[in-house]
């Protein structure tokens, strides 16, 4: 919001920014005063410092800058109007609200009076005043909110847009700016957590390979280690012949049990 002059610079660089737009002007002023002659550069400078500004803090919903010069007409000459649009932010929340707000709206303006005193008389009349009107138009009952800027010129309040334009240039740049370091930090960060993923698979696979390997020599030195078990054979004595050996007769004490009975090998 512009009530006065320029205000300050906030950074260095929105600082040297503002100081090339005064020279600019500077240098365009100087190149018309060479087109002009000196008497009707006279007159021009007289009638601009006749003129003066009055600010408007508030602009009701849906008022355009053609219902405001009819409004303030009858209390003098208007000469030029600017009315700033509301933020971008601020009319997007709006519309998401509420759609039925749709339009453009604004919020502060400034009028330019032929006559300084006609805008010091006008302000001083109609501020806090409702806005008047036909019966039926929605404004009339809206109040105005006027204050008389002195020694205020239309020059500065082009110097000051200009001068803020180029300060959201700059901000909007700074954050195109860090949006792009933080995406491409983001996406640094996700191919090193790829790399660090596939190197974990790597040696995960690699161990499993590496446990079977191990088992399966395991398993052969295990065998290999177990001693062979030697099968032993136990001579067997009959303690009585088979029939088919006796040839068929009948069944008697074998011979190597007798001899086992009395001793004899």
């Amino acid at each position: 919001m512009v009530h006065g002059g320029a205000t300050g610079g906030a950074g260095g660089e929105e600082g040297r920014g503002g100081s090339a737009a005064r020279e600019k002007l500077a240098k365009r002023a100087k190149r018309i005063k060479e087109r002009l002659g000196k008497d009707r550069i006279a007159k021009l400078k007289e009638k601009a410092d006749r003129r003066g500004i009055v600010y408007m803090s508030r602009i009701p919903p849906h008022c355009k800058p053609h219902k405001i010069r009819r409004l303030l007409e009858p209390h003098g000459e208007i000469g030029r109007i600017y009315l700033a649009p509301e933020e971008e932010h601020k009319r997007q929340r709006r519309l998401k609200s509420n759609k039925t707000t749709a339009g453009k709206l604004f919020s502060e303006g400034w009028v330019e009076f032929e006559d300084k005193r006609e805008a010091k008389a006008a302000a001083a009349l109609l501020n806090g005043q409702p806005m008047g009107g036909k019966s039926l138009s929605k404004h009339r009952y809206d109040l105005w909110n006027l204050r008389y800027l002195p020694k205020f010129k239309w020059d500065h309040l082009t110097e000051e847009l200009s001068y803020m334009a180029r300060v959201r240039e700059q901000r909007l740049a700074r954050e195109v700016s860090l949006g792009k370091k933080d995406r491409d930090f983001y996406l640094q960060q996700v191919d090193k957590a790829k790399m660090v993923a596939a190197m974990e698979e790597r040696r995960e696979r690699r161990a499993g390979d590496n446990s079977k390997g191990a088992g399966a020599a395991d398993a052969g030195a295990g065998a290999a280690a177990r001693p062979a078990v030697a099968e032993r054979h136990f001579g067997q004595r009959r303690a009585k012949e088979d029939e088919v050996e006796r040839g068929g007769k009948g069944a008697r004490v074998s011979k190597n049990l007798l001899q086992m009975l009395s001793g004899k090998d």
